[in-house]
């Protein structure tokens, strides 16, 4: 069933607290998951069906544009009830849960009460408390005139006014004309043609639709190319110019011109040179350790000299005291 007025206003205080723009949330994720199973699983029999059905239509895609994803519910939902303006000719197009809908037989009539009363409703805003069902102890059927043609006015026009303010967010999408193409149907089969069968606040809100729907559309196609295949240029073989060596000496060196030689002599030297360096300096290292080596040995013989020389002395010092 529908979610009762409470539970729609925490759905849409939700979105309000958690953030929408997540890729997957604890909380926003199963949301989004619950209004798309009653937009397309809750059938429409009430007037009250149908204002909870906009409501969370209107909620799916302020939280799905929000974070750049498309709400396919929603739109379906949306136009579906853009087709009760004219049952006859999108009965095959609707969703099963429009199927049976009791509202078609004074939803569109009650439209037309402005023209036979004199009546046209100040008041196209709905409220999330409009709506009726049975349960109330007075039914759909014994309301009044003007209070079915104001409800009607006022969903309509917030029906207009959701899809509206959608396709103008939705214009970056790649996939928009093929995503419009079933609101675009249902939309060209609303007959405003006839004079007095629907207000002139619905029939500027419809024509003002299916005039932006339509210039998104052409911008869209205009800027797409058939497929075609791909075209390739045949890979020309790459060319060499001929060498030719006048001083050609066989030698190890076959196959190799005079600057490939060279350039290998002289890498080759460098390489002789480089390590005949090496063995120097490691030369040079080996004498300067055998010098210092000699220098600390005569140092060490000296010092002994003189202690040898001292003791001597004290012992004869001794003996002679």
């Amino acid at each position: 069933s529908w979610p009762t007025i409470g539970q729609r206003l925490i759905l849409k205080l939700a979105g309000d607290i958690f953030p929408v723009t997540d890729f997957r949330h604890p909380i926003m994720t199963p949301t989004l998951l619950l209004i798309g199973q009653c937009l397309s699983q809750c059938c429409v029999e009430t007037s009250y069906d149908l204002n909870a059905g906009i409501f969370l239509s209107s909620l799916m895609l302020q939280f799905s544009l929000a974070s750049h994803k498309f709400a396919p519910e929603a739109l379906l939902f949306l136009s579906n009830s853009i087709s009760l303006l004219n049952p006859q000719e999108n009965v095959h197009f609707r969703m099963p849960t429009f199927a049976v809908c009791p509202l078609t037989d004074w939803l569109r009539k009650s439209l037309v009460y402005h023209r036979n009363k004199n009546f046209e409703p100040n008041d196209d805003k709905l409220s999330v408390c409009d709506g009726w069902i049975d349960s109330d102890g007075e039914s759909e059927a014994e309301r009044s005139e003007v209070e079915k043609a104001k409800f009607s006015m006022a969903a309509f026009c917030c029906v207009y006014r959701v899809l509206g303010s959608v396709v103008k967010r939705m214009e970056n999408f790649p996939g928009l004309p093929e995503i419009l193409l079933p609101l675009n149907y249902v939309l060209s089969k609303v007959d405003v043609e006839s004079d007095g069968i629907l207000p002139p606040k619905i029939i500027d809100l419809h024509d003002e639709l299916k005039k932006n729907i339509d210039a998104i559309m052409g911008k869209f196609l205009a800027k797409r190319t058939p497929l075609r295949l791909l075209e390739t240029r045949a890979k020309s073989i790459q060319q060499f110019e001929p060498k030719f060596d006048e001083n050609y000496n066989y030698s190890k060196r076959i196959g190799k011109d005079k600057e490939t030689s060279e350039l290998k002599s002289l890498k080759k030297l460098a390489k002789r040179e480089k390590k005949g360096a090496i063995r120097e300096l490691k030369r040079d290292s080996e004498y300067l350790d055998r010098v210092r080596s000699k220098e600390y040995e005569d140092k060490q013989a000296e010092r002994k000299k003189i202690l040898r020389a001292n003791k001597t002395w004290l012992e004869q010092e001794q003996a002679t005291w």
